[in-house]
């Protein structure tokens, strides 16, 4: 089992959940944006060609997730 990484980059406020062990340039066929929820932020889902997630970015990181999920700066 692969254990979910997390990235985070201060500046942009975006936070990456990574499921894969290794996500290959061009590997995230598509970008789905969650949608028909009213949140202060933007999350998308990247999947692979098989439908499979990949991961999932959280845009406004500070405002939608609790502090101790991200990564020490």
């Amino acid at each position: 089992m692969t254990p979910i990484r997390v990235r985070y980059d201060a500046d942009a406020d975006a936070a990456y959940f990574c499921f894969a062990d290794v996500i290959h340039p061009g590997e995230a066929v598509l970008t789905v944006p969650v949608g028909g929820v009213s949140i202060d932020g933007i999350v998308n889902l990247d999947v692979d060609a098989q439908g499979r997630l990949l991961g999932l970015e959280v845009l406004n990181a500070r405002r939608l997730l609790r502090p101790e999920i991200l990564p020490s700066e």
